[in-house]
């Protein structure tokens, strides 16, 4: 993340708080008074997404990594920045948003093609230094609904228009776009990636934490997909490793350049688990030590790597030896209480 500044000098969230916001069916991880309990909790779309903001906001002034949040409809204030005014403002900025966002009471349509439009305007001029330094800006959509206008009509005029204004921003700016969903309704879903897929753009489409969790697990489950795993796709954090994980089955390379995104260091050069399969399984369980995440799959916290689902899947004559050796046990057993 911390190199992704220096590739992404600029993030913008466009922060849905429109109506259908207020409904219901959110989720956000809350940790209880017993150590280590952490369970979902029920909440409204608005509190999930408020949440998130929370975290990004916090991320960026940590790491002084500027970035705009534009209020899908405005309140008193159309957005606020955060590490936009130099190291000594951070904290102001970082109270106001949190003070803001707390009033908050989402109402109102979608009308994401004007924001899209407004943000074109505001990159334009940057165009030039951006493509010059070979940097992309990261917009963020976090919404739950399809686009409408400002009345909230949503036929296919309206659609037309934002998907001309997508293309708009992302065909003739240096802009990588992750469109984090709000919702578990399918139309929505699937008119967003539909569209993914039909425009073939800089764009991710990117479910809630839980429903990632799953889609990774189906292809990599000896993976965890841990919340910073999540947060990292939704900055807008790119690696092919990272897309491929709710993809398909990593090969084995895969792994290892995973291994290397997960816990740093340069001893991934040096372990080769195709000549020394043992030394690569010691160096992840030394890279891990303690530590668990909370497994959106199992609902309970888990190492980062199952190492025997690991082994199962990319050393499996290991894992047939040790199952031979079990039966061969077995067998003796039996065979010594027969006779």
């Amino acid at each position: 993340i911390l190199h992704g500044k220096e590739s992404f000098p600029l993030r913008i969230w466009v922060v849905d708080n429109s109506g259908s916001m207020n409904t219901p069916d959110g989720k956000r991880l809350v940790e209880t008074k017993r150590k280590h309990d952490i369970r979902w909790c029920h909440c409204t779309r608005w509190a999930e997404l408020h949440e998130t903001v929370k975290y990004h906001a916090q991320l960026a002034a940590l790491l002084e990594a500027p970035t705009k949040f534009k209020l899908l409809n405005p309140t008193t204030r159309p957005g606020f920045g955060v590490a936009e005014m130099g190291p000594e403002m951070v904290e102001e900025e970082l109270n106001s948003l949190f003070h803001e966002f707390s009033r908050i009471s989402p109402c109102g349509a979608t009308p994401l093609a004007q924001h899209l439009r407004d943000i074109y305007a505001i990159l334009k001029p940057m165009e030039q230094s951006l493509r010059a330094e070979g940097k992309q800006v990261v917009v963020c959509l976090a919404t739950d609904g399809t686009p409408t206008d400002l009345s909230g009509y949503n036929g296919e005029y309206v659609l037309r228009d934002f998907e001309l204004a997508l293309k708009r921003l992302l065909q003739n700016l240096p802009v990588w776009m992750v469109i984090r969903l709000c919702t578990n309704e399918d139309n929505v879903v699937r008119y967003y990636e539909e569209l993914d897929s039909q425009l073939e753009l800089d764009l991710e489409v990117l479910d809630d934490f839980e429903k990632e969790g799953v889609e990774v697990h189906s292809h990599n489950p000896w993976l965890t997909y841990g919340l910073p795993l999540h947060r990292c796709r939704e900055a807008g954090f790119r690696h092919k490793i990272m897309d491929l994980l709710d993809e398909r089955a990593l090969t084995l390379d895969e792994v290892v350049g995973l291994m290397r995104l997960l816990f740093g260091g340069e001893v991934w050069n040096s372990v080769d688990p195709h000549s020394d399969w043992d030394g690569f399984v010691r160096q992840i369980k030394l890279a891990m030590g303690s530590e668990k995440q909370y497994n959106p799959v199992k609902r309970r916290l888990t190492p980062w790597i199952d190492t025997s689902l690991l082994q199962r899947k990319y050393n499996p004559s290991k894992s047939n030896f040790g199952m031979l050796t079990i039966l061969v046990v077995l067998f003796a057993i039996l065979y010594a209480m027969l006779w």
